[in-house]
């Protein structure tokens, strides 16, 4: 992940660069800043600060999202490199790179978030940057002996990113706990009893209302409600010379084939000649 702030110290691009931070992976981010971010910073916040940024160096702090980015809550840190000079380079030629332009150079800064901190606590974590000028060490002139007499560090709070992770369809299998498992299994087993209840219900009512339902049609040019039992069909299933009824395939077939063994069973029987 590439991070790029401007020479006043805002973030201005947030890119994965091909590394997209991932629950159980350790998270590379590489700081961008911009060439004259330490010279503005001596100019424009205080004096006393270096620059060169040789001088400088990163660290950061990882915390909850939603906690105050405050001591007590820091989850872990991590050390970056020191800055170097270097120019930046997409991945392809169509990845978005927003502020940060390709081959210019910047003061970059790498180093790793562990993938625990991640995994354990949750989806989204604030990343607190702090700088600190490594001027603190300076030599006294006055002594001959060349003293090194130790000088009050100087810290600048560069800023605070929330960053996304993405959480695997296995993380969220194990972080389910057995209550919440158990909970969801009820709401399912509620939701089929509904459906089930609503099925019988549905079909009792059917029976029992079943001839007070009517059918919007057109018949020979006028619209009217027929009731649904008028258009109900009786099928027999015996021959009638009474019903009007359509009769079953099968009853028909069966009369006939009655009737064609009826009639060859009668014939003629003719007398050879002598």
């Amino acid at each position: 992940m590439y991070l790029y702030f401007d020479k006043k110290g805002i973030l201005k691009t947030k890119i994965d660069h091909g590394e997209p931070a991932r629950q159980g992976n350790d998270l590379n981010i590489t700081v961008c800043l911009d060439p004259d971010f330490f010279q503005y910073l001596k100019q424009e916040v205080n004096d006393d600060f270096s620059d060169d940024f040789h001088q400088w160096y990163l660290t950061a702090s990882v915390q909850k999202a939603d906690t105050l980015p405050v001591a007590e809550n820091t989850l872990g840190s991590a050390d970056f490199d020191s800055f170097e000079d270097k120019p930046f380079f997409k991945l392809f030629d169509s990845e978005m790179t927003y502020s940060l332009k390709e081959g210019s150079i910047y003061l970059m800064s790498s180093g790793t978030l562990f993938s625990a901190y991640s995994t354990n606590y949750g989806v989204a974590l604030r990343i607190n940057f702090d700088l600190y000028d490594d001027s603190s060490v300076e030599i006294n002139e006055e002594s001959s002996e060349s003293e090194e007499i130790e000088a009050t560090a100087l810290h600048y709070e560069l800023a605070s990113v929330i960053v996304e992770v993405e959480k695997t369809y296995v993380e969220y299998r194990t972080n389910i706990s057995s209550e919440l498992y158990q909970n969801l299994l009820n709401r399912v087993n509620i939701a089929t009893t509904k459906i089930t209840n609503l099925t019988e219900n549905y079909v009792k009512n059917v029976e029992v209302v079943g001839r007070d339902v009517t059918i919007h049609q057109v018949v020979d040019g006028h619209d009217e409600d027929v009731p649904l039992n008028d258009l109900l069909v009786t099928v027999d299933d015996e021959l009638s010379t009474t019903s009007e009824n359509p009769v079953q395939n099968k009853v028909i077939t069966e009369a006939l084939n009655e009737k064609i063994d009826k009639q060859f069973s009668i014939g003629y029987t003719v007398e050879p000649e002598v």
